[in-house]
């Protein structure tokens, strides 16, 4: 709750002179806690969900919510800085070719940590050219062509850019590969996207994900995206339209607001992301319990030969001499 409210407060303290309307989505299930609400102190709409919508679908929501010109994309675990905003805002407005610019994020000691500015990716999915290769201090960071994608943390994009490609694709669930179909879409419509390199944020990157689902869930997004961008016969599982889901049942649970095309969506990225995490970690815990049984039987197998026997007068002596020291 910290964190997000000390986010909320980053965006009201912009120093801009842009009217600012803050949404603050609720991806979770319940009524809104007291605390939430007091969210409303700082001038924020806040709304719940009622289920984790995950960050594209929770965006979708919010989109249906407001009518703004440009819509700015604020995680909770980030803080722009005072000119974040007015620094995106002059990035696009000088450059009608971008649809999309996102800040740097910048550390307390002012650098720009490494792989946080965009990436190229090739046919296989691998991550390459990540910028910048290492930690870099903030003015050696130069306008460049940024790869495939820019990260959507604190994007600002054109509200007739994000309509044209619909937005983020709620299927990314529940997060992680999301800004880079969001670049590949704008690039297929010949729109581009940068790094505003005068717009700074703090970010606790991957801080909404619990550390030990990132790369499973990093695999799994990674081979939807290979299948919708590139064709690979690996991905083809996935390239499938979702299977319709009733939603039926959250009636009264969800905001009503919610388009149930949405729900839908969500609802089917959910459970084939959980599927996907549980087969995962099953297979870990196989390949575990197969560890285990190979060593047990390699020391059952040395117990048998006759150099294990006829060391053993040596290991009788080695544990009296321990006994003696003791």
């Amino acid at each position: 709750m910290a964190r997000l409210r000390r986010s909320v407060e980053a965006v009201r303290a912009q120093h801009d002179d842009v009217e600012l309307e803050v949404v603050c989505v609720v991806n979770r299930a319940g009524p809104l806690s007291a605390e939430l609400a007091d969210l409303e102190e700082l001038d924020a709409r806040v709304v719940s969900a009622g289920l984790n919508l995950g960050w594209a679908g929770g965006l979708a929501f919010a989109r249906s919510l407001v009518d703004a010109d440009l819509l700015w994309l604020v995680q909770d675990d980030m803080a722009p800085a005072r000119t974040c905003l007015a620094e995106l805002r002059r990035a696009l407005d000088d450059d009608d070719g971008l649809a999309v610019v996102s800040p740097l994020v910048v550390t307390a000691d002012g650098m720009v940590p490494p792989h946080s500015c965009g990436a190229s990716i090739d046919d296989s999915g691998a991550l390459t050219a990540l910028i910048p290769a290492e930690a870099t201090a903030v003015g050696d960071i130069h306008p460049q062509t940024w790869g495939d994608y820019v990260p959507s943390r604190g994007m600002l994009i054109r509200r007739q850019d994000w309509d044209a490609v619909g937005g983020m694709d709620p299927r990314y669930y529940p997060v992680l590969w999301a800004d880079a179909d969001l670049c590949a879409a704008l690039n297929a419509r010949g729109r581009r996207f940068a790094i505003a390199t005068r717009a700074e944020c703090q970010h606790q990157i991957n801080g909404s994900l619990p550390g030990g689902l990132g790369p499973i869930l990093h695999a799994r997004n990674r081979e939807l995206f290979l299948a919708k961008w590139r064709a690979s016969a690996a991905a083809l599982a996935v390239a499938d339209p979702l299977r319709p889901s009733s939603v039926n049942d959250l009636d009264g649970v969800v905001d009503a607001r919610l388009e149930r095309q949405l729900l839908g969506v969500v609802a089917q990225s959910a459970s084939d992301a959980l599927l996907h995490v549980s087969r995962h970690l099953m297979a870990e815990v196989r390949a575990e319990r197969t560890r285990a049984n190979r060593a047990e039987q390699d020391a059952v197998e040395l117990r048998a030969t006759w150099s294990w026997r006829l060391t053993a007068p040596l290991r009788a002596l080695a544990r009296l001499g321990a006994r003696d020291r003791r």
